[in-house]
């Protein structure tokens, strides 16, 4: 269910609409329920969605999803690989990304 209306909800920036906090609610939920066996045959679908927060969503969204993820991978260390593949390939992005923005910085420093 809460999966479905993050997929609904609008991705907002600004924190101050009501989107954007209904989103940061649902995604406060998701990092809140219970790791035992109930959540089990839901894991997939609560993975797709917290990879797909971390990618679109604000800092603060993407850091509570980030937890959703290592909290699932703690707790039930689920067999499908496809979605850890998935989180690790935006996170080596995401340092390729920093690292090339500072060594441009630095190498801008050193010609100036």
């Amino acid at each position: 269910m809460f999966t479905k209306l993050l997929e609904q909800l609008p991705v907002q920036q600004q924190p101050e609409t009501s989107e954007h906090k209904l989103r940061r609610l649902i995604v406060d939920v998701l990092q809140r329920l219970p790791q035992n066996e109930t959540i089990k045959p839901y894991i997939h679908d609560l993975l797709r969605q917290a990879l797909q927060v971390i990618k679109s969503d604000n800092e603060e969204n993407a850091l509570i999803c980030m937890h959703v993820f290592s909290d699932v991978f703690r707790t039930h260390k689920p067999q499908d690989p496809d979605s850890a593949v998935q989180f690790l390939e935006f996170v080596k992005g995401v340092c390729i990304c920093c690292c090339s923005d500072w060594l441009l910085r630095q190498m801008f420093t050193l010609l100036s």
